[in-house]
């Protein structure tokens, strides 16, 4: 008899790796292109959620006391 694993896998399709291959090829383009506005929109970003874990962390903080 054949066992089944306890966790089945979730392996990413073909649709999957082609749009992850696409947004690449577009972040790279992007980056060759314009770097400066890349590294300006990849700053914003971050800092944005920087933004969003501070608030996680201030919302349990309030909440545990």
């Amino acid at each position: 008899m054949k066992q089944m694993p306890m966790m089945p896998s979730t392996g990413r399709g073909a649709g999957g790796k082609v749009l992850g291959t696409v947004v690449m090829l577009v972040v790279l383009g992007l980056v060759i292109t314009n770097p400066v506005g890349a590294a300006h929109a990849a700053h914003g970003v971050f800092a944005w959620l920087g933004h969003v874990l501070d608030s996680f962390s201030q919302f349990g903080s309030a909440v545990s006391r």
